[in-house]
């Protein structure tokens, strides 16, 4: 019967071999971004913060091990059982075949396919051929290294091959559970085709959506992609990288800008992250209130809205209807449907209110006029 790897086994394995990978990428000067940097981050700092908290107790390495796998202990240090799901770079052609002969030494890597990305995101700031999107599979465990193990058993003298007979054979059928038990990933590569004397933009390409999405891995460590930090000072760029791990870590991602599409909010979400946007009229009420929504004139729950202008309060989708509906809508006239006080641009407001928060177009009788 085949070896049954525990999930934590598994876990474990996964996490080696994906640090394995972005360790050979960037040391082919390959520039990590996206899930995995975030991933790799709350993993690492989650994981040294439990370690620390654990140094000056006298426990085994068994008890420890208990520990870090015990889901209810530590449980605010979350991070250390994150791992990245797949792995996106970039990296200049010339260093491809480096990497890629890299990788195959310990990995087999299978090519899925090759694209030209402008023709499926037209908004990027770049020409037609500059960058190829290719993505290769990658396979955990080398499948020839049953093979090697066999050209290595040829050399061994007859009887202390029997000798050891059981346990070649136990670690052969270990490594084949391994094998048929760990998943394999992709990474999505970037490839920078335009001379390597011409500077190409950071990553992410297309419009950077949340500010942590700007976190990058580089030979030297992490930094922030140029796309947010484009004029800042060194000063103001640390201050930022600060905050920006800090809102990882406390898994809370804003966003850059109003029209994050739904699809992107959504996936953030599954990741367990809080989406927050700086609003410019809208604001959160929590206090305890007793009056009603004046739109529908239902009760109010805990958590309700306002605009800035005035007291009025609203349902989430009782705001996004005055806001969008009939004569008056606020996104047309640019006023207040209460107090009529000028809130100019709140369409921008609105859209990024109806990617965040929950029920926000949930259908109502309508009632605004």
């Amino acid at each position: 019967m085949a070896t049954c790897y525990s999930q934590n086994d598994l876990d474990k394995l996964d996490w080696k071999l994906k640090s394995s990978v972005m360790e050979t990428i960037v040391n082919h000067d390959g520039v990590i971004f996206g899930g995995a940097v975030r991933d790799m981050y709350l993993h690492d700092e989650h994981a040294r913060l439990f370690y620390q908290k654990l140094h000056n107790r006298e426990l085994s390495t068994e008890k420890i091990e208990e520990l870090y796998n015990n889901r209810s202990a530590y449980a605010n240090l979350f991070g250390r059982w994150i791992r990245p799901n797949d792995i996106d770079l970039t990296i200049h052609e010339s260093k491809m075949e480096e990497l890629l002969t890299d990788l195959r030494k310990t990995f087999k890597v299978h090519l899925v396919f090759t694209r030209e990305p402008k023709k499926y995101l037209p908004h990027l700031q770049i020409a037609e051929g500059d960058l190829t999107h290719v993505r290769y599979r990658i396979f955990p465990i080398n499948n020839t290294i049953n093979t090697r193990i066999s050209d290595a058993l040829n050399f061994m003298h007859k009887a202390t091959k029997d000798f050891f007979k059981e346990e070649i054979a136990g670690f052969i059928q270990k490594i084949n559970a391994a094998r048929n038990q760990v998943r394999y990933f992709y990474l999505d590569i970037m490839v920078n085709m335009k001379p390597i004397t011409e500077k190409m933009q950071d990553p992410p390409f297309g419009n950077l959506d949340f500010e942590c999405n700007a976190l990058l891995l580089k030979k030297d460590g992490f930094t922030l992609s140029s796309q947010l930090t484009h004029r800042m000072s060194p000063s103001t760029r640390h201050q930022m990288m600060v905050r920006i791990m800090g809102d990882i870590l406390k898994k809370r991602a804003v966003m850059r800008h109003s029209n994050v599409g739904l699809f992107r909010v959504d996936k953030m979400k599954k990741k367990g992250y809080t989406i927050v946007y700086d609003y410019e009229h809208i604001r959160v009420c929590t206090d305890k209130y007793l009056g009603y929504c004046v739109i529908c004139h239902d009760d109010l729950t805990e958590e309700h809205h306002k605009l800035s202008c005035c007291d009025a309060r609203y349902h989430n989708c009782c705001l996004v209807d005055a806001s969008r509906k009939g004569s008056v809508a606020m996104v047309t006239t640019e006023k207040c449907l209460m107090c009529k006080r000028d809130i100019y641009a709140i369409h921008n407001d609105i859209e990024a209110f109806i990617s965040i928060e929950e029920n926000a177009v949930t259908i109502k009788p309508d009632t605004v006029d």
